[in-house]
C-alpha cells in the first residue's frame, strides 16, 4: 500500500493506492498454477540472479581497467556464476555457460601473460639499474685514468659496451664524443705512423665535423657503392670539405660487382656509382677527385674481416686483394701539394 497526497495542506482523508502481485507471498506464489517452461521450471528468482550475474560479468569485460587483480576477479565471477545457475548452459536458454567458459578462458590466459610481463618488466629494469651503475663505475675510472695507448682505449670502450649489455651501442653526444677524440687523438701515443685511417659513418654529422677541427690537415676519402641512392650521401659527405678547408683524397666505390663461378660478373647493385661521385666532387671543388678503385665483393674479404686478418695477406691473389692493394699504392704514390687545398685566407 502507497499513501499519497493531492496537496501540501494537512488532510484527514488520504488517497490509498494498493497493488496486487503473486510475488507477494510464498503461500500465495505456490497457490498458482505451475508451467511447464524453461522459465517456469527456473523459477523468477533464480532467472533474476542468473541474468544479473551475466550482466555484472559484462560490465566487468568492458567497463574495467587491466589489472591481475580484475583478471582474477573475472575469472572468479565465471566460475562462479556456472556453478551456480546450471541451467546457464541449456540451449532453450541460449546456451550462456559457452560464453562464460571462453571468458574465463581468456581471462585466464590474459593473467598468464600479464604476469609474464610485469616478470620481463622487472627483470628489464633490475638489469637497466645494474647496467647504469657499471657503466657509471667505468666511466669515474675512465676519467680519473685517461688512456695513454691504443690498445688502453680499445680496451676502455670494450668495457663500455659490456657494462651497457652485448648488444647496446655505446651513445655519446656531441660534447662528449668531441672531447673523447680529442683524447684519442692528443693523449694516446702512437707511435711511428705512416697512415691513420678514421672510419666514419656514412653521410655528416659532428664527428666528420670534430676531426675537421682537431685534424685540419687530414684528408677525405669517399666511399661509395654502385646505386645512386648512396652515390648522393656519399657526394654530400665529401662536399663538407668545402666548409671544413680538407682535402679529398679520391672516391673508392665498393661492392661494384660480384663474380660467378663461371668467371662471369654480375652487378647487384648496378654501375657508375664511383665515377659519378668523382666527377660531381671534381666539379664542385674545382680540382680532380679521382676514381681510386672499384672492390669488388668477395666472400674471402668478410671471413678475413671477422678473423682479423688483412684480405691482402691471407689470399693476396684475391679479385678484392688486388683492387684494395691498386687502392693503396695509388694513395701512397700521389703528389702532395697546394692544389685542391683550401687556404685558410680571404680576399681582402
Amino acid at each position: 500500500m502507497v499513501l499519497r497526497a493531492d496537496s501540501d495542506e494537512p488532510q484527514r482523508v488520504h488517497p490509498l493506492q494498493v497493488w496486487k502481485s503473486p510475488y507477494v507471498s510464498d503461500t500465495h506464489a505456490a497457490a498458482q498454477p505451475v508451467g511447464t517452461g524453461p522459465l517456469a521450471r527456473i523459477g523468477n528468482a533464480d532467472l533474476v540472479r542468473g541474468i544479473s550475474d551475466c550482466l555484472a560479468i559484462t560490465r566487468a569485460v568492458t567497463e574495467t581497467t587491466p589489472t591481475s587483480e580484475v583478471y582474477e576477479a573475472l575469472a572468479a565471477v565465471c566460475v562462479r556464476a556456472a556453478d551456480s545457475h546450471y541451467w546457464l548452459g541449456e540451449p532453450e536458454l541460449g546456451d550462456l555457460h559457452k560464453p562464460l567458459t571462453q571468458v574465463r578462458a581468456t581471462a585466464e590466459q590474459v593473467l598468464a601473460e600479464f604476469e609474464t610481463v610485469q616478470a620481463l618488466t622487472r627483470q628489464a629494469a633490475d638489469a637497466l639499474t645494474d647496467a647504469a651503475a657499471r657503466v657509471a663505475a667505468v666511466v669515474r675510472r675512465l676519467r680519473g685514468e685517461a688512456p695513454r695507448s691504443a690498445a688502453a682505449w680499445v680496451t676502455g670502450l670494450t668495457e663500455l659496451r659490456h657494462a651497457q649489455g652485448h648488444h647496446a651501442p655505446v651513445m655519446w653526444r656531441g660534447p662528449l664524443l668531441h672531447r673523447a677524440l680529442q683524447q684519442f687523438l692528443g693523449e694516446v701515443y702512437w707511435g711511428d705512423l705512416d697512415v691513420l685511417l678514421l672510419d666514419l659513418p656514412p653521410g655528416t654529422g659532428d664527428i666528420p665535423i670534430s676531426l675537421a677541427q682537431l685534424l685540419p690537415e687530414s684528408e677525405i676519402l669517399v666511399v661509395t657503392t654502385p646505386q645512386a641512392a648512396a652515390a648522393e650521401v656519399a657526394e654530400r659527405a665529401g662536399a663538407v670539405s668545402l666548409q671544413t678547408g680538407q682535402r679529398v683524397a679520391g672516391v673508392v666505390e665498393n661492392m661494384s660487382w660480384l663474380q660467378l663461378p663461371d668467371g662471369s660478373t654480375t652487378r647487384l647493385f648496378g654501375s657508375g656509382g664511383g665515377r659519378t661521385v668523382a666527377d660531381s666532387l671534381s666539379l664542385a671543388l674545382g680540382t680532380d677527385v679521382p676514381l681510386l678503385g672499384q672492390v669488388p665483393m668477395d666472400p674471402l674479404l668478410g671471413e678475413a674481416g671477422d678473423a682479423g686478418t688483412p684480405l691482402v695477406l691471407s689470399a693476396p691473389e684475391a679479385p678484392a686483394a688486388v683492387a684494395l692493394r691498386a687502392i693503396a699504392e695509388g694513395l701512397a704514390v700521389r703528389r702532395r701539394g697546394l692544389a685542391g687545398c683550401r687556404l685558410p685566407v680571404s680576399p681582402s
